[in-house]
């Protein structure tokens, strides 16, 4: 390369680092600079300028590799950071952001002259000042709800909420939250200090842990196949789980089984509910290492024949386990636990082919206008018996067309069951918990020296 090359390339260098030096130092965009903690930048003239900071005890609660704090549905949850301005001049900042819309952030003054620091409040003076360790530590000192009463409330909303704090004043910053959600999460709060054109951030947190006041840790439960003969009961213990409250006793539950549709004849109760004793108490904390504040177990029972007597209602059977709370002082939203699913199987003389495992005819996902099909086949060995289908008891938006006489097959008679959903009858999943969705199924009477019903259940999914 020629030396008036050399030259150009060296002019143009030297162009390109002058022009990112300009634009660094005067495009407010590329010179802007967000900090945070101990930051600092240069100020008017060149000169390194910093907002002078308030001094928290804590800004993470709980500490380290601390659990998470536990917290309860639908109360609200609230953690305080104390805080003092230990310099000569006031201390200005306000709220830059929450990570959470259910989150508030309130400010509390508690100057050295309040009266509390002569009553309550004196045992966290060292040498005449406040310690904020001690302060932190007890979470707001004895009695400090009476105390907030008498303390000056500043709410910070958004960037234009200002709040100055005075040389040597103490105050209380607190972070609330709504605890809408069973969640682990981490309440964060970030304010700006100092002047409007330079601004520094400090961030405080709390890692949460909102557990419902109920918990069944099972969502289904499967008490097996019933008859008359090698198996005409079963038993199974269900643990109910509180997070939060010791003080729960049986008296305050209300268990219940509940069915989607009207019940003649139950053959499923609730035996016995019971708290546990410290010893299960402390033997499941370790099984499950979940907080567990007390516990009971309720104990179901299935027989074969109805609870009352008669002839069972063959085919399977679906209960829901409901467990709630009487207390007066829990949130309607909360007081409830997410119910369990009962099931079993009774078994008798007449036996369904065609089924899946749980005993549904599955007439599988089919799109609305084309409608879906589906054959059962019946087998009995009592030659006595009679079949004809309850069409008041069975789903309406179905067709069901049974065998008049059953056919031989071996030493067996078998009638078939053809099941249709007429096309546009039926709309979504089926069953699902509204109107005539609740129960599908076809119900067969069986005629002969015990009459009674066969219930066959039936799903589906129906696509627009």
């Amino acid at each position: 390369m020629k030396s008036w090359g050399w030259v150009a390339a060296v002019i143009l260098l030297v162009g390109v680092v002058f022009g990112i030096t300009f634009m660094s130092n005067f495009d407010p965009e590329m010179g802007k600079v967000a900090s945070t903690g101990n930051s600092s930048g240069a100020g008017a003239g060149g000169k390194q300028e910093t907002s002078p900071e308030p001094v928290l005890a804590a800004r993470v609660f709980p500490p380290g590799d601390t659990d998470s704090l536990l917290q309860e549905h639908f109360k609200p949850g609230h953690h305080d950071y104390w805080m003092t301005n230990p310099h000569q001049t006031p201390v200005k900042f306000g709220l830059e952001g929450k990570k959470c819309t259910c989150t508030s952030v309130y400010y509390f003054k508690l100057p050295l002259d309040h009266p509390w620091w002569k009553g309550d409040g004196k045992g966290f003076l060292k040498d005449g000042k406040p310690d904020l360790a001690l302060l932190q530590d007890a979470q707001g000192g004895p009695k400090f709800s009476e105390l907030e009463k008498t303390l000056t409330q500043y709410e910070l909303t958004d960037r234009q909420t200002e709040v100055e704090i005075a040389p040597g004043e103490v105050g209380v910053l607190r972070m609330t939250w709504k605890n809408e959600k069973l969640q682990k999460d981490t309440m964060t709060a970030t304010l700006w200090l100092g002047k409007k054109d330079w601004r520094q951030y400090v961030s405080v947190e709390a890692r949460i842990n909102t557990a419902p006041l109920l918990l069944l840790p099972e969502a289904a439960v499967d008490l097996g196949r019933l008859n008359a003969t090698g198996n005409p009961s079963a038993e199974r213990e269900i643990p109910v789980y509180c997070p939060t409250r010791a003080s729960f006793q049986v008296s305050d539950l209300d268990v219940r089984l509940s069915s989607s549709r009207p019940v003649n004849k139950e053959c499923v109760a609730i035996k016995e509910v019971r708290k546990a004793s410290d010893a299960q108490l402390k033997q499941k904390q370790v099984e499950t290492e979940a907080p567990m504040q007390s516990l009971f177990f309720i104990t179901l029972r299935a027989t074969w024949t109805p609870l009352e007597g008669g002839q069972p209602e063959i085919g399977p059977l679906v209960r829901r386990l409901e467990v709630s709370l009487k207390n007066p002082d829990v949130p309607e939203q909360a007081k409830s636990a997410a119910p369990l699913r009962v099931s079993c199987r009774i078994d008798g003389d007449v036996e369904v082919l065609g089924t899946d495992e749980r005993g549904y005819v599955l007439l599988n996902r089919f799109e609305r206008q084309d409608g879906s099909r589906a054959t059962a086949q019946l087998e009995t060995l009592d030659a006595g018996l009679s079949m004809e289908i309850d069409r008041e008891s069975t789903a309406p938006f179905v067709q069901v067309e049974l065998d008049k006489r059953p056919k031989v097959v071996g030493e067996r008679f078998r009638w078939e069951l053809r099941i249709t959903v007429p096309p546009g009858k039926v709309s979504g999943e089926f069953p699902r918990s509204e109107g005539m969705y609740k129960d599908c199924a076809v119900f067969v009477k069986i005629g002969g020296e015990k009459p009674r019903l066969l219930r066959i259940p039936i799903t589906g999914r129906a696509d627009n």
